[in-house]
């Protein structure tokens, strides 16, 4: 049976030790986190980092290697932009329960990942 571990402070999602694992032991699928734009200090929306081993495609654009998939669950500054804009969406309130790149140095997520090796 497998055992939960616990990392206690892990600085990003791609810190959590990947020895003897598959991806989909590492992290669960989606990670519920705060998403902040234009800066870390201003928090727009909370949502969810959705993960995946396959290269992922969000409105028919390949995402950038620096950045998440992410699903905007609950707005905070419905009128803010977002960090880059769809050919659909401008806005984060827009955006509302769809799929959006978001920089992950704008993105913050509970500082302990539980995970199972």
């Amino acid at each position: 049976m497998p055992k939960a571990v616990t990392i206690e402070k892990p600085t990003t999602i791609t810190d959590v030790p990947r020895t003897g694992t598959t991806d989909s032991q590492i992290v669960p699928k989606s990670i519920k986190c705060t998403l902040a734009y234009p800066d870390q200090r201003n928090i727009v929306a909370l949502g969810e980092i959705h993960l995946s081993s396959e290269r992922q495609v969000i409105h028919g654009v390949p995402l950038q290697d620096d950045c998440y998939k992410v699903s905007i669950e609950e707005l905070r500054k419905r009128n803010s932009f977002l960090p880059f804009e769809t050919g659909e969406y401008k806005t984060v309130g827009e955006a509302f329960k769809s799929f959006v790149a978001w920089p992950k140095y704008l993105v913050k997520c509970d500082p302990k990942v539980c995970f199972f090796s």
